[in-house]
């Protein structure tokens, strides 16, 4: 008897699923939204590669498949999009378990659509409430599962399992169709999250992951599911490929009730230093979020919605820094080489022995060395980065091309992640390239232009964009004006998450302590609201360094 035999089932599969959202409305384009980026699919994914080892969480105990796949759904979301892992315990998973078993029967199944109008209407044992979810159609070729992951990273299924399943588990095989037609099949929650060129998926059950053959996908697989979590609103890859308006539309006649969409929380501060005792290597410190500072401030777990009146003067970056020492970086690695996103740290490497630009990734948020990745060459040429500039938004390349550009406009060169930053899309913008700023930028897609401007009265920030989903054309540009309380001196500045303006002033402050400025978006940048670090202006945690050799990162 092998391991399987003892691994549980519980997914109760109704004869039809209720009333639901279509995905397929959510990525189609409408009168009120018509211009959807084209999504442009990878021949294969895997978004389960970073994971090592997966947990059973009671599964070889209970039928509880349905609530263990929602905790490695929500492991999965929170590694990619926040590079903060969070992995639900088995205490959390059987406490979700209870609300849809109260007279705790351990082998009474759960159904997956109950359990997800539970996750938006209440939220997880984790206090993270789902936004919504849709129903994603299976077909012969999958092609919608495909999209589906594409967009969103993982699907959620129900599919019927027999004892050669079982089998095919234990000997490490792709699972296949059954060919016993006499057995009655089980029905089984599980979490796919990849699929390779020749349309086999990729799925995590009883604490492994598992290769499912194309056939086996589109014979024994019944029902599934996306999830719109607030995570997802900070993910280029969803805002590009999903209609909001459209999601909006769906749940307000589906539901009778207004869709509510939280905002993605303030940005952690990253500063970068060279220790003395270990010259080789650098030290990357991560200042926290904001914690609750006074009763007029409330600030959440990161990746929720966060408030703040309109005085915060008194709200700080104050807790405790994470300390981790980066294992591939030297002494001699500038500032503009170090990038972070989604909580990994990028180096870019320009001086290469093959002059191709290669980036190396050092995921979050441990930096551990023996879990950096290995350098990528990608399809830029070194000789590039006298002309512009490198960022990485959401995992993936972009080059800023502001000189010597053949149209006379400034360029835009992206390369995805997806595919190891070896295919390259240009875009000609709506600034021309004789547009200078100070601050040259992506986020969310979209290119950022800030100018500083130091007057004898005021200072003051202009923030220009133009949107990546209108391919940076003139006609989706905006410019905002920012007034700023003091005079510039070396100010870093950033355009963080959704958008939000970030400034640090590392010298010269008030507080003498460096402060992060912030201006949000939502607002126009209206107000630029100061939060005070627990690092001293001139001095960081012991090891004295001058303030120019210290990397800020936003």
């Amino acid at each position: 008897m092998g391991e399987a035999r003892d691994m549980f089932c519980g997914c109760y599969i109704p004869d039809s699923p209720g009333p639901a959202i279509q995905f397929a409305n959510l990525v189609a384009e409408t009168s009120v939204q018509p211009k959807l980026e084209p999504l442009v699919l990878p021949s294969a994914a895997d978004y389960l590669a970073p994971f090592r080892t997966w947990k059973k969480l009671g599964n070889d105990r209970y039928a509880n498949c349905v609530p263990v796949t929602w905790a490695n759904m929500r492991r999965l979301v929170t590694s990619k999009l926040t590079g903060r892992e969070v992995y639900p315990s088995m205490h959390q998973v059987m406490e979700l378990y209870r609300t849809q078993n109260p007279n705790f029967d351990p082998k009474q199944g759960v159904a997956i659509q109950d359990l997800l109008k539970y996750l938006v209407d209440n939220g997880g044992p984790d206090g993270v409430r789902a936004i919504a979810f849709a129903e994603v159609k299976i077909t012969e070729n999958l092609d919608e599962i495909r999209q589906a992951l594409a967009i969103f990273g993982s699907v959620w299924v129900g599919l019927q399992v027999k004892t050669s399943n079982r089998d095919e588990f234990d000997y490490r095989q792709p699972w296949t169709p059954p060919t016993s037609s006499n057995e009655p099949p089980e029905s089984h929650s599980v979490l796919v999250g990849g699929y390779s060129d020749n349309s086999s998926l990729k799925l995590v059950t009883w604490g492994q992951t598992v290769q499912v053959t194309k056939e086996f996908a589109a014979n024994r697989m019944v029902e599934a599911w996306v999830v719109v979590w607030p995570e997802h609103l900070a993910s280029r890859r969803f805002m590009k490929g999903v209609n909001l308006n459209q999601l909006r539309n769906e749940f307000e006649k589906l539901t009778n009730t207004p869709l509510k969409l939280p905002k993605p929380s303030l940005n952690h501060v990253h500063y970068i230093l060279p220790p003395p005792e270990k010259p080789s290597d650098h030290v990357y410190y991560i200042l926290p979020p904001p914690e609750k500072p006074s009763k007029k401030f409330l600030f959440l777990e990161i990746n929720t919605i966060v408030t703040a009146s309109a005085d915060s003067s008194q709200a700080t970056y104050s807790a405790p820094p994470v300390l981790a020492i980066t294992p591939i970086l030297n002494k001699n690695v500038s500032g503009r080489d170090l990038l972070v996103d989604n909580g990994d740290l990028y180096h870019i490497r320009t001086e290469t022995a093959e002059d191709f630009v290669e980036v190396i990734r050092v995921p979050g948020p441990a930096f551990y060395e023996s879990e950096y990745d290995k350098p990528i060459v990608t399809a830029f040429r070194s000789k590039l980065v006298a002309n512009g500039v490198f960022t990485i938004d959401n995992g993936d390349l972009y080059f800023i091309k502001m000189k010597n550009t053949s149209s006379g406009f400034i360029e835009v060169y992206f390369a995805p992640c997806e595919q190891h930053f070896q295919t390259i899309q240009r875009y000609v913008t709506g600034f021309e390239a004789s547009v200078t700023a100070d601050k040259f930028t992506i986020s969310g897609g979209d290119l950022y232009l800030i100018n500083k401007d130091n007057q004898q009265d005021a200072s003051s920030l202009r923030i220009r964009c133009l949107r990546g989903n209108a391919n940076y054309l003139g006609d989706s540009k905006t410019s905002q004006s920012v007034a700023v309380p003091f005079k510039f001196g070396s100010e870093i500045i950033n355009i963080g998450a959704n958008g939000d303006l970030y400034m640090i002033k590392s010298a010269n402050t008030e507080s003498k302590k460096v402060e992060v400025w912030i201006a949000q978006a939502e607002n126009n940048y209206a107000h630029l609201s100061p939060y005070t670090t627990g690092v001293e202006a001139q001095q960081e945690l012991g090891v004295t360094q001058a303030t120019s050799q210290i990397t800020w990162i936003v």
